[in-house]
């Protein structure tokens, strides 16, 4: 589908880094809001995955009530979860029908496919083709594969130091709509199947990691509530990580928020404490100390 967002995207996945700056010069446009925003409008199926799993099909929810509907889903999303592109038949028979033969699982995956095209209404949605199994992104959007596009883009961005090149509002915008997909480990919590953790595990690695970075990027540019707001996000994901705490705690005191930084920092000793059984860093220490003696 040629919508503008899939042109968008499709764009930010096949340049380079500095063919995407000279056609930002070139064009003298900085990211608009639109041009970055979730890029879900107007796609035929939209699939959220990222703290749920939800369906729409030309705009309109789809429900999963009782088990028809139950192994065409676990289809679609272990192919969501393997990549959704160029996926072996062989694999995803062997993770939906471990212990049925060889025969058996390819009859029940191609049952399986067939009533998952139907039930997306849309018999372009999946493209099998010598034994591989692929989910169209011409006519299907996925919030997990927006965001890693996005995430892997902003930290080239951040990592290769090409920072001068852009106007800080345009790094803001391209976080922002980053880290508003992330709204949650993939399928909520709700499989605990190795395929799903894994997946899990990578997206949860990579929405910390570009926290951090975008936390940075902020407080190099003076947008310290945008920093404070980063590393307590990453505090809800991972209620352990030290340095987001250190982080945290060195905005508040930038900002001149006293008593939000003493109770953060009440907050990281609890927690590393109950679940780790240590103390927090020598360097959320001194922060502390340096509350204590202003």
């Amino acid at each position: 589908m040629n919508t503008p967002q899939n042109k968008i995207l499709s764009l930010l996945a096949t340049m380079e880094n500095g063919d995407l700056l000279e056609c930002i010069r070139q064009s003298n446009q900085q990211f608009s809001a639109p041009l970055f925003d979730t890029t879900d409008d107007g796609w035929p199926i939209r699939i959220y995955t990222l703290g749920r799993f939800s369906l729409l099909t030309n705009d309109k929810p789809m429900d999963f009530p009782g088990r028809a509907k139950r192994k065409p889903m676990d289809l679609l999303k272990v192919l969501i979860a393997l990549g959704g592109r160029d996926v072996c038949q062989v694999k995803i028979a062997e993770i939906l029908w471990p212990d049925a033969d060889g025969d058996a699982a390819h009859r029940s995956l191609d049952t399986t496919l067939h009533r998952l095209r139907k039930l997306l209404d849309n018999e372009k949605a999946i493209v099998l083709r010598e034994g591989k199994i692929s989910l169209n992104n011409e006519c299907c959007w996925v919030d997990a594969w927006t965001f890693e596009r996005l995430q892997g883009k902003l930290e080239s961005l951040l990592d290769q130091l090409l920072l001068e090149n852009l106007d800080n509002q345009d790094i803001i915008k391209l976080a922002t709509t980053a880290l508003t997909l992330y709204k949650g480990p993939f399928l909520g919590l709700s499989s605990s199947e190795s395929w799903a953790i894994a997946y899990r595990e990578r997206l949860r690695s990579k929405f910390i990691r570009l926290l951090r970075k975008v936390g940075r990027f902020y407080e190099s540019s003076a947008e310290l509530e945008l920093a404070l707001e980063a590393y307590l996000k990453g505090l809800e994901i991972d209620s352990l990580l030290e340095e987001m705490y250190q982080r945290a705690m060195a905005c508040y005191i930038k900002l001149e928020l006293r008593a939000e930084a003493i109770l953060l920092y009440q907050r990281c000793v609890s927690n590393l404490n109950a679940q780790l059984g240590i103390t927090p860093s020598a360097r959320i220490e001194e922060l502390y100390q340096s509350l204590l003696d202003s």
